[in-house]
């Protein structure tokens, strides 16, 4: 008995077969790689002019007073923002594992 197929059938890859049925660690690591790598001349301008240097500064500096003014707005602010923060994180998260972004 022979195996025969349709005659309109469509071959398909192994990269192919693997985003039609979902993602894994290295659908996951390849998106993670690719944005590392696009974001590249992005980070390499930021570091030439001193912006992610001048920025941590600012933080170290403003820290103590930003927390005594901020105190008691916070806890209702990451009440209300938590929620949406956590439903875009999960959902950032599915996208890179299930589908090919950045690569």
């Amino acid at each position: 008995m022979e195996l025969v197929l349709p005659n309109n059938y469509v071959a398909i890859e192994q990269d192919e077969m693997m985003y039609l049925d979902g993602g894994d660690w290295n659908n996951f690591k390849r998106n993670i790689e690719g944005l590392w790598i696009s974001s590249a001349g992005l980070r390499f301008a930021m570091r030439e002019s001193g912006l992610t240097n001048y920025a941590g500064k600012a933080i170290v500096a403003s820290y103590p007073i930003l927390m005594a003014k901020a105190a008691t707005i916070s806890a209702p602010i990451i009440w209300a923002t938590g929620g949406a923060a956590a439903v875009v994180a999960a959902g950032a998260g599915v996208a890179l594992w299930n589908m090919r972004l950045f690569y």
